[in-house]
């Protein structure tokens, strides 16, 4: 069952930043957020949470030494 609620973007975009970075940092990454406050979503927070968390882990995953990881 989903449980649709309105979100900030840029609230979870900044969450899922905070949970990444350390692992980030090691990968040699920075995690960057570019959204404004005023943008707001419709969703189910934990499941929203994952899809992005995954996709992050990808990107990190993914990308060279020394780059950055931008959540827009």
């Amino acid at each position: 069952t989903l449980y649709p609620e309105r979100i900030t973007a840029i609230t979870m975009l900044a969450q899922v930043a905070d949970l990444t970075s350390t692992w980030a940092q090691k990968q040699g990454l920075q995690i960057a957020v570019d959204a404004a406050d005023d943008v707001f979503i419709m969703a189910d927070e934990r499941r929203l949470k994952q899809v992005l968390l995954n996709l992050i882990s990808n990107a990190i995953n993914y990308s060279p030494n020394g780059g950055t990881v931008t959540l827009r």
